[in-house]
């Protein structure tokens, strides 16, 4: 599926989300392909995204970059009217391109976090179809017990997770969820 070739990217990512119902549980390998098909979705909405904002940003650089000179060349030939207003001008342009950055970087770390939750989710998905190959009810029953403890007990993120300002509790419950499965399996 290529998600740029349609009018809205959002749009196929829905309808994308909403065909992993039709999935049987016991086919791992066409749902493991489908969840990293929509992770790829996603991760290429963020790429696309973050190209136009470099280059926004890039662009407001090299004007102001401009501005900057034509000060400089109008300092030189005793020109201090001129060349303040090329300065204010390049300094406010300067402004501009940082404000997209740190508007991009807001935006790229929501999207993280968005992604850490998605990624959740696709190992337990991929967890329950786990289960569903288990040759026998009680080891099924076993494992599906695991992951239901595993996910009413997993930690909430923060935004402070996701920034990387404090350690991820993800990887304690990657663990538990290792653990947890090879008891029931």
């Amino acid at each position: 599926m290529t998600f740029f070739r349609s009018s809205s990217p959002l749009a196929k990512l829905e309808e994308h989300c909403k065909s992993i119902s039709d999935i049987n549980p016991k086919e791992t390998h066409k749902l493991a392909a489908f969840l990293q098909e929509l992770s790829v979705g996603f991760y290429k909405i963020v790429q696309h995204q973050a190209i136009r904002s470099f280059y926004v940003a890039l662009g407001a650089s090299g004007i102001a970059t401009l501005f900057f000179l034509w000060a400089s060349y109008l300092v030189m030939h005793k020109d201090v009217p001129g060349a303040t207003l090329g300065v204010i001008a390049g300094g406010l342009v300067q402004v501009i391109s940082g404000i997209t950055f740190y508007l991009y970087s807001r935006t790229a770390r929501q999207f993280a976090g968005f992604h850490i939750c998605l990624e959740r989710m696709d190992r337990y998905l991929l967890a329950n179809s786990y289960c569903e190959n288990l040759s026998t009810d009680a080891a099924k029953d076993d494992c599906r017990r695991n992951i239901i403890n595993i996910m009413a007990t997993a930690p909430m993120l923060t935004v402070e997770q996701v920034s990387g300002l404090v350690p991820q509790p993800e990887r304690e419950v990657s663990a538990k969820v290792g653990r947890g499965l090879a008891v029931g399996a």
